[in-house]
């Protein structure tokens, strides 16, 4: 019969979200795995204060968190990142190493693999959008880091060295949208920032107005509601020219402004601003053809819908 199921479905979840194997979990604590599966099937207690502490400080957690009175989560996913991860995602980004290579230590190391990396930044953007929150609570702080030591690596002006400074503004795009949803408004303006600094570094026009959108996003959530509709509007008429023969990236990272604009708009009572924009967005999305992903925008006729009914 099990002692305190609840509890071990928590310990087995925090586990697996702070990515650690049970063999890991069990050294950590100075246990033998068999003691690990016991506890994570609920068929051993942790009767004891100091092992509960012991417990709570090896998953980063408070005593609290393991001994709450509602069932544990089912899955591995809490509602979203944790304190935790948002202090080892603020490590990542307040590194001095992240922005200045004048006091870096030389040492001669293999290259970074930046196809790896590549793949790392398309599951983080990917978990983002289907919220798995472990995933990204996990990976995104060692992916700051080696996206990082990549455009150091690569400080050249070829094609590898914009490659690798694409993924690293990637990687701060992708971290400013996570930060914004969890309204840690000051570290997701840093990534917002640095991303649009190293896109507009590469000269590749859609990854600058993708970075663009985080930006604006900062300006909205932080009241600055003028910026953030100018900075968009900005973007449009810069990319506007292109429209004709553009690609399906470059008409959804296009569309997607209409519909950045549009939320601004319709937030500070600009209705008729608003559907002008949403508009012009159907015309887009028209223009592309159907519902598509391209940069992860999600951009297309069913996200235009969307944005009309919730403005």
């Amino acid at each position: 019969m099990p002692v305190d199921d609840a509890i071990g479905l928590r310990v087995a979840r925090l586990r697996k979200r702070r990515g650690m194997t049970r063999q890991q979990f069990a050294g950590l604590c100075g246990r033998s795995v068999s003691w690990v599966d016991n506890v994570e099937r609920g068929e051993r207690g942790l009767v004891r204060l100091p092992l509960l502490e012991q417990v709570a400080e090896v998953l980063h957690v408070s005593i609290d968190v393991l001994t709450a009175g509602s069932p544990a989560p089912a899955g591995n996913n809490g509602p979203c990142i944790d304190a935790f991860e948002v202090r080892t995602i603020r490590e990542a980004l307040q590194r001095y190493e992240a922005f200045t290579q004048v006091f870096q230590l030389r040492t001669v190391v293999e290259l970074p693999d930046l196809w790896r990396l590549q793949r790392q930044v398309t599951y983080v953007w990917m978990s983002f959008q289907n919220a798995d929150y472990k995933a990204m609570g996990r990976i995104l702080p060692a992916l700051l880091k080696d996206t990082q030591a990549a455009a150091s690596a690569f400080s050249g002006t070829d094609d590898m060295a914009v490659f690798a400074r694409m993924l690293l503004s990637q990687t701060y795009q992708v971290t400013a949208s996570v930060l914004w949803k969890v309204k840690e408004i000051d570290l997701a303006w840093l990534a917002a920032e640095r991303a649009l600094v190293i896109a507009e570094s590469t000269g590749d026009p859609l990854l600058i107005s993708d970075a663009a959108r985080r930006v604006a996003q900062g300006l909205m959530t932080t009241g600055h509601h003028d910026q953030a509709l100018q900075l968009p509007q900005a973007d449009i008429d810069r990319l506007e020219p292109g429209r004709g023969t553009a690609s399906p990236e470059y008409l959804s990272l296009y569309g997607m402004l209409f519909l950045m604009g549009a939320v601004v708009a319709a937030r500070t009572g600009r209705g008729a601003k608003a559907r002008g924009l949403l508009h012009e967005g159907q015309e887009i999305a028209a223009q592309l053809g159907g519902d598509r992903n391209e940069r992860f925008t999600s951009f297309g006729p069913t996200n235009v819908c969307l944005h009309t009914v919730r403005h």
